[in-house]
């Protein structure tokens, strides 16, 4: 899924790394993790190769403001990278409750947000599931969870080179066009960072008793979903 996510979306190609988390005892033999691992390496770096021609074809095609300038902005971050790392985390230290509303629910042209009650309980529920929803017998090692952090990281740091590039001026103080829907690819492996087993495992004989767990999280799901198109409905065709 992460290689046809990239194939539409190249900027999320090292989510493909992912599958290097499965354990050479799974796959029942080394030959066999050391053939999945060149497999995965060889998606990623097609994932490369697709996200530069993508990014080429969108700003030859579709950007026209005179200001906005990819190739100056590509040889700026090539000369002076450090700078650039500042403007990532200096936006994200700044937008981060933006980005963090718009990846719950802020639809149409980043103008018709969620109730903040809404807000609050589905981020709630979110972080609660990302805590305690795995499967109890599942363990990530230390170097796996350096590995998600790593892509999680680099995944953030794409999103904004891809605005940098794409959208902002150059020489701008500041990173323009992130939206928090730009984050949605790298939840899965950002709640795995989450993920507390031990917490998971203390909570398990409840929730196998609690048969209505599972209804009350689909109607949670349902209602969240009703109020979201009632939101866009009103805002537009209301």
């Amino acid at each position: 899924m992460a290689a046809v996510l990239a194939a539409a979306k190249g900027g999320y190609f090292l989510l493909d790394l992912l599958a290097l988390l499965i354990p050479a005892r799974r796959l029942g033999s080394r030959r066999r993790h050391a053939a999945l691992a060149a497999a995965v390496l060889a998606l990623t770096a097609a994932g490369a190769v697709n996200s530069v021609l993508v990014a080429r074809g969108f700003f030859a095609h579709f950007q026209h403001d005179a200001l906005v300038e990819p190739y100056l902005q590509a040889r700026g971050i090539v000369a002076q990278p450090l700078r650039f790392l500042g403007l990532v985390l200096a936006d994200y230290a700044r937008h981060l409750p933006r980005y963090a509303l718009g990846f719950v629910g802020h639809f149409g042209w980043v103008d018709t947000p969620l109730p903040v009650a809404v807000l609050i309980a589905y981020a709630l529920l979110l972080l609660l599931l990302a805590a305690t929803g795995g499967d109890p017998a599942i363990e990530l090692p230390p170097r796996g969870r350096l590995l998600v952090a790593a892509v999680v990281a680099a995944g953030l740091l794409f999103v904004s080179a891809s605005q940098y590039l794409g959208w902002t001026p150059v020489g701008a103080a500041a990173i323009q066009g992130p939206q928090g829907r730009y984050y949605l690819p790298l939840a899965p492996a950002a709640a795995l960072l989450l993920y507390n087993r031990r917490l998971a495992v203390a909570l398990a004989p409840a929730a196998a008793r609690a048969a209505w767990l599972g209804t009350a999280l689909a109607a949670a799901s349902a209602c969240f979903t009703a109020i979201s198109l009632l939101s866009i409905w009103l805002r537009y065709y209301g």
